[in-house]
């Protein structure tokens, strides 16, 4: 009978476990979503991606056929919106954020006109390329600023490209 009962309590506290992990994405989706819609952010269409660098959520949305992103402070009780602009055009184009108080890092984020564009890479690091349904881009956050030319994209073979046509 004590075998039986203490499997029972290993599986509830597995279930318990698996349950609150499963839900930060979910939570900090909702939150994100909640200080959109409190932030007098009024136009934005949806959330097609966010990041989370140290206590600070990036979350990019997309308006007007634009991708715009917000950055929101994690590091209180409450979600606290520290900062948000910056736009690219679905056909393509470049944002550049610099590392100040409230941004850990810098920041790029971009997309190409160019359709054979398979890969970026900022000083030999590739750039993480977020897929949402039609839409594609690159984010990619760095200790060092990240000029225009640093954004060096790649073809299927590997052969370098222009990230812009």
């Amino acid at each position: 009978m004590k075998t039986i009962k203490l499997g029972f309590l290993i599986a509830l506290l597995m279930i318990m476990v698996s349950c609150s992990n499963s839900n930060e994405k979910f939570t900090y989706e909702e939150e994100l979503i909640n200080a959109l819609d409190n932030s007098g952010i009024n136009y934005y269409e949806e959330i097609i991606h966010y990041e989370i660098k140290d206590n600070f959520i990036i979350g990019f949305y997309t308006a007007d056929n634009s991708i715009f992103h917000t950055i929101y402070d994690l590091s209180s009780d409450s979600i606290e919106n520290i900062g948000r602009g910056g736009s690219v055009d679905k056909d393509g184009g470049i944002v550049i954020i610099e590392k100040n108080q409230h941004m850990p890092s810098h920041l790029s984020y971009f997309n190409s006109n160019n359709p054979v564009v398979e890969k970026v890479e900022v000083r030999g690091e590739p750039a993480k390329k977020i897929s949402y349904q039609d839409l594609s881009f690159w984010i990619i956050f760095s200790d060092e600023p990240i000029a225009e030319d640093d954004l060096i994209a790649y073809d299927e073979q590997g052969n370098q490209v222009t990230l812009m046509q």
